[in-house]
């Protein structure tokens, strides 16, 4: 199992384009790892660039489909730590499954 990254947006992406690098570390335990520093399109405007600590507080997961289980997700720094289980709350990975993923 692991993770496809889809689709992804940010407040940043038009001026640092690095998109998040995702991994699994065991069955249905992942993180999405985003870049420590960006910069915004202001400063890119004027010259600066990766000015910009990410700092993420919180993140929520939820699963879109028909597969029933369970997605947490937290957040810390520039890390997103994913949890999935399945309907009777084992660790899956739920392969097959859409997550949605938002760190804040």
């Amino acid at each position: 199992g692991g993770l496809v990254l889809l689709n992804w947006q940010s407040l940043w992406i038009n001026a640092t384009p690095t998109t998040p690098t995702l991994a699994r570390h065991g069955t249905g335990q992942f993180t999405i790892t985003l870049p420590t520093v960006v910069g915004d399109e202001y400063d890119e405007s004027v010259g600066v660039t990766n000015n910009i600590t990410v700092n993420l507080t919180a993140a929520m997961a939820s699963l879109e489909g028909t597969t029933f289980g369970f997605a947490n997700a937290s957040a810390s720094g520039n890390l997103i730590r994913i949890a999935t289980a399945d309907n009777t709350g084992t660790l899956s990975d739920l392969a097959g499954t859409t997550i949605l993923v938002v760190g804040y």
